[in-house]
């Protein structure tokens, strides 16, 4: 528990980024209100296991039940198996390409979520694959406000 004088304002939002997987990691520990699982590749695998399916195992353990989880453009193996991990805790997670998409448009993109909406994005990093990292934030964004929080357009 960290000690109060570290926080002397009021935190109506913190962001905890899990740092190996995510049954034994320490952010496991908090409650949170939505969770992210952004990608599964092939990391940490002397912690988490030799294939994608044991390695998305671990790292569904982040979410909790009845709680909102956004799932970032994966495998569909690493869906699967978070999608049957989510059901087993019951909680419908957030796919990207059915929940939520993005569609490039010469060098920017839109995004399309439940009921956001947002065209002519374009982003200061390189890399097609950052325009899905940012979709997946957006979505995480969109569930917050669904949850009540008040999210600034």
């Amino acid at each position: 528990m960290c000690h109060p004088s570290f926080f002397p304002g009021k935190v109506d939002l913190g962001l905890l980024e899990v740092g190996l997987g995510g049954r034994w990691d320490a952010v496991n520990a908090a409650d949170p209100v939505l969770s992210v699982i952004t990608n599964i590749h092939y990391d940490h695998m002397e912690w988490l296991g030799p294939t994608l399916g044991e390695i998305a195992r671990e790292k569904a353990c982040i979410m909790r039940r009845g709680r909102p989880a956004v799932l970032g453009a994966m495998s569909p193996d690493a869906v699967s198996v978070i999608s049957r991990e989510a059901r087993d805790i019951g909680t419908v997670p957030y796919l990207y390409g059915s929940d939520y998409t993005i569609s490039v448009q010469g060098s920017g993109f839109s995004y399309r979520g439940r009921s956001w909406k947002i065209d002519n994005l374009k982003l200061a990093l390189e890399g097609r694959f950052q325009e899905k990292n940012a979709a997946c934030s957006l979505a995480a964004l969109e569930s917050l406000g669904e949850l009540g929080f008040t999210i600034p357009s």
